[in-house]
């Protein structure tokens, strides 16, 4: 676990933009793999559901975001839960969906002691996230969905994952077959 801290591709990470130079900034397959995975309905929701109030279930990037940066180590309960929704809610009226998805790509956990989409691609394929293919990048979303599973040592999860992952792109047409 520490060599993962160790290593020059953990070392080497960048913060990337959204938007921004093609060799510098979040690969659009990363973004559409992310998004058909945690957060399908992202551009249509406020940065939260009303429908999901468990205090266990985050399930917007917005939420996410939230719940990993500031509320982590407050206690599950139905508090938590409201002031979750709102500052999701707020956080997003505020800096608005594109600065939520760049800032969740950047902090979300891919692995044990692995953060962030540039570390992983690092990490996990040799190179920056920039230069993510298709599969690669649903590989890291499927890592991402389950970072307490390591990919050394249950494979075949992760890339079925990938799998379903890449059968959600395809469902809204974010990708085509072939």
């Amino acid at each position: 676990v520490i060599a993962v801290l160790q290593t020059p591709a953990a070392r080497e990470r960048q913060y990337l933009p959204i938007h921004g130079q093609p060799d510098a900034s979040l690969p659009q397959v990363l973004v559409q793999a992310t998004l058909a995975a945690a957060d399908p309905d992202f551009w249509q929701h406020r940065g939260y559901l009303l429908s999901d109030w468990d205090p266990d279930s985050h399930p917007t990037l917005a939420q996410k975001l939230v719940f990993e940066l500031l509320l982590t180590e407050e206690p599950a309960s139905l508090r938590r839960s409201l002031r979750e929704h709102l500052l999701a809610g707020q956080a997003t009226l505020r800096f608005g969906k594109e600065q939520i998805l760049e800032w969740y790509l950047n902090v979300a956990r891919y692995g044990k002691l692995v953060f962030a989409a540039d570390a992983a691609a690092r990490v996990y394929f040799g190179k920056p996230a920039s230069q993510l293919t298709l599969a690669e990048a649903a590989t890291l979303t499927a890592i991402q969905r389950m970072p307490e599973v390591s990919f050394s040592q249950a494979p075949q999860l992760i890339l079925e994952q990938k799998d379903h992952i890449l059968q959600a792109m395809l469902d809204k047409a974010w990708i085509t077959a072939g």
